[in-house]
């Protein structure tokens, strides 16, 4: 499970499915990860500086409290919804073409060419609709 914390406070918390589906359409649906920034170093207990350890700008998937910009967060929430609207509901036929954009991410899921369930439509536009309101940090939930 993925916890979502944004900077006014608000949480979702969302499967690994969810948000691997999520970050997956989003990229192949014209989403370009600015990147994450790293948990304040000390927060961990890493030293800053020349001996902090190297952080991967594209890890939107450790839940080691990176934070997703303003900026990258609401062009996530528009690239979901431009995909919900384009991928028909499970089992219907497709709306529009597939999507000429290959994703930047390591690919976790594959987008269901089949349609998108009733279930996951709605999970996927609580997740749009929270990342539109502004950045925020990726913890775990037990």
């Amino acid at each position: 499970m993925y916890r979502l914390t944004r900077d006014d406070g608000a949480e979702l918390t969302v499967s690994g499915s969810a948000w691997e589906a999520a970050l997956e359409l989003a990229s192949l649906y014209g989403w370009k990860p600015e990147g994450t920034e790293p948990a304040r170093a000390r927060a961990h207990g890493r030293q800053e500086g020349a001996g902090a350890s190297y952080w991967n700008r594209l890890d939107y998937f450790s839940r080691e409290s990176q934070r997703v910009g303003n900026r990258d967060a609401k062009s996530l929430a528009e690239s979901v919804l431009r995909a919900l609207a384009c991928i028909p509901n499970h089992g219907a036929s497709a709306v529009s073409p597939p999507p000429r954009h290959l994703s930047v991410l390591p690919s976790r899921l594959s987008a269901n060419a089949e349609g998108i369930t009733a279930l996951r439509r709605k999970l996927l536009h609580r997740l749009a609709n929270f990342a539109d309101c502004g950045g925020f940090r990726i913890t775990g939930s037990s």
